[in-house]
């Protein structure tokens, strides 16, 4: 009795782990969203469906498909100060942000947009850099539809990629 009895206790611990794994949206690299540790690190961790990118006088374009974050800006400085940046964030579906991770791993978003609050204008966020090594990353869930483009004239831009 008592095998019986464990063998229908594992059974029904598989189905309901089969059950659970299968209702979730099967993209792992969107869990990391809102996971600033996960965030912060050197690594970057995505799953990149299409990509065009380009970088041009200080200027970085990119059209995404993507689920992760992929770090797309780095500049290490001297001193604190503040700098303008001209942005556009587009998202198409799902939902994206643009994330400052400062020297000391503190993740600060710059900008954060969904397909249900599309922007298609240009704008302008203040980028609050730190003594040390800042980074930017593009951050997208749900295999996101992004478009983005940022103009700073500090810095290095970097591609995304696979």
């Amino acid at each position: 009795m008592k095998h019986k009895n464990l063998m229908i206790i594992s059974m029904l611990s598989i189905f309901m782990f089969i059950i659970f794994i299968g209702c979730g949206d099967g993209d792992i690299t969107s869990a990391i969203y809102n996971n600033d540790k996960k965030l912060a690190e050197t690594s970057d961790s995505w799953s990149l469906f299409n990509n065009n990118q380009s970088i041009e006088n200080n200027e970085f374009n990119g059209t995404y498909e993507l689920s992760g974050c992929g770090t797309i800006w780095r500049y290490s400085s001297d001193e604190q100060v503040d700098l303008q940046v001209p942005y556009n964030l587009t998202v198409n579906s799902g939902k994206a942000k643009l994330i400052l991770i400062t020297p000391d791993n503190e993740v600060k978003t710059l900008v954060e947009n969904t397909s249900k609050s599309p922007v298609k204008d240009e704008a302008t966020f203040t980028l609050p850099i730190k003594k040390g090594l800042n980074r930017i990353k593009l951050v997208g869930s749900k295999k996101a539809n992004i478009q983005v483009q940022l103009k700073i004239d500090e810095g290095t831009f970097e591609k995304i990629e696979f």
